[in-house]
């Protein structure tokens, strides 16, 4: 799920192959095609071969080619030769082309035959590709299991015997296959999918989706609610994001089980979120719970914590986030304690926060609240003389350089704010003209400057 979400995340990825054989920069090779989508890849191939012939293809690969070079076409050529199928059109689509597939359905019920014909449709621009697919009928609440095969048309039909008109289909509901499904369910139609499907991602999927409809909706706030005590902890934290305790209905249908999970969950990202989830309440009651969770080894939990005591008792957060050691911190946890350290000046912690700060315009766009919090926090590092959040700040934008491309209007808010940074850095050097460090960090800012000319 992660390594897909990087993949998508640049628009700019969809028109780059898996395998290609030149490179406009070295960090190319490490970007969300030939990371992420890389391993959803790996990922399709596991499950088409089956695990014993998957890690057997690979071991041969390996001990052919060991001491040596490989290359993509060797993989197959092993793979072939310990699973007996063609996979020339596996890799043809997926490491010597680009794109993913997108797909939308439609469904026709027979009611004299009693079946039910989808037709499964993709959209995407250049070639249609070719895949197995799962996809659940549900009747009554519960799935009916189906593996079709998807041919390299516009339009795949399949028909399939049912009692009634199914209530919905899921489709791609194992998560295997790479790639964009549109559909359209009702609030109710995601509780059920929750509660009957056995797949990670369906059941991760309709709790994303109750996250967001949770409002207007019960049958949301009972996904919310149910998915409290799933068993993946993953779907715990997004539920616990998805409440909103100072509601009424949410407090009176979640807030027992969410100071349950603070105090006794036995994933320490789990009490994290659910601390998170009781500060929204701002109820001086939990000020116990977040200053012992101060002490925990967990960073998140401090930090949550952390973000508790500053909404109950803020005249104790400059002592107390001096001690979280936020190095390698979650980019969710940065976020959550940015305004903090900002706010409070927390000199220890400004590196910790450079990289988030640095995109404080886009931010802007996304959550202006942040964003704002972000431009203060950026301000803040170009009048001060550390060299090390600045040359978080010059290397963060650095590496940017190369997944906006040719964005013309990106490039240009960088280097304004680059300027805007050196300017509030000569002032400090005029000021502190025998710092060893401030003509270090004049030199890394306008270094970045000149690279994006």
């Amino acid at each position: 799920m992660k390594a897909a979400e990087g993949y998508f995340r640049d628009p700019s990825n969809v028109t780059k192959d898996l395998v290609r054989f030149n490179y406009h920069h070295k960090e190319d090779m490490f970007d969300g095609v030939s990371y992420n989508k890389g391993g959803s890849i790996l990922h399709m191939l596991r499950n088409y071969l089956g695990d014993d012939a998957f890690w057997a293809g690979m071991h041969d690969y390996l001990k052919t080619n060991e001491y040596g070079t490989g290359e993509a076409h060797q993989f197959r050529l092993s793979l072939e030769k310990v699973s007996g199928k063609d996979l020339n059109w596996f890799f043809n689509q997926w490491y010597f082309n680009s794109g993913h597939p997108k797909v939308s359905y439609t469904t026709t019920f027979e009611p004299v035959k009693k079946q039910v014909k989808i037709t499964v449709s993709q959209d995407q621009l250049g070639g249609n590709f070719q895949f197995p697919l799962v996809l659940d009928i549900y009747e009554n609440g519960k799935p009916t299991r189906k593996n079709v095969w998807i041919s390299a048309k516009d339009k795949n039909d399949f028909s399939f015997p049912v009692s009634k008109n199914p209530d919905f289909i899921n489709l791609n509901a194992d998560g295997v296959i790479l790639g964009e499904f549109t559909e359209n369910k009702t609030p109710d139609q995601y509780f059920a999918q929750y509660s009957n499907s056995k797949e990670f991602l369906s059941r991760y999927k309709a709790v994303e989706k109750a996250a967001e409809n949770k409002g207007p909706n019960p049958a949301s706030l009972k996904t919310l609610v149910a998915a409290l005590k799933d068993p993946n902890f993953r779907i715990r934290m997004k539920a616990l994001s998805g409440l909103d305790l100072t509601k009424s209905d949410q407090a009176k249908a979640a807030l027992a089980e969410v100071e349950k999970i603070a105090y006794n969950d036995p994933k320490t990202l789990v009490q994290a979120a659910a601390i998170s989830a009781l500060t929204k309440t701002k109820d001086k009651k939990y000020l116990p719970l977040f200053e012992k969770g101060m002490n925990a080894v967990s960073n998140s939990v401090k930090g949550s914590s952390l973000s508790g005591i500053a909404v109950v008792d803020p005249s104790k957060v400059a002592t107390l986030a001096s001690s979280i050691d936020l190095d390698g911190a979650s980019d969710d946890l940065i976020a959550e304690l940015l305004p903090i350290i900002v706010k409070n000046k927390i000199e220890k912690q400004m590196p910790a926060i450079a990289s988030t700060a640095a995109f404080y315009p886009f931010l802007k766009f996304q959550n202006p609240e942040l964003g704002a919090a972000a431009e203060d926090g950026y301000n803040w590092i170009m009048s001060s003389d550390n060299l090390k959040a600045t040359e978080n700040v010059t290397k963060i934008l650095t590496q940017v350089k190369k997944q906006i491309g040719d964005n013309p209007q990106a490039k240009m808010m960088i280097v304004q704010i680059l300027k805007d940074g050196l300017a509030k850095k000569m002032v400090v050097l005029k000021a502190n003209p025998s710092s060893p460090t401030i003509n270090q960090q004049v030199d890394a800012i306008n270094k970045v400057i000149e690279a994006y000319k």
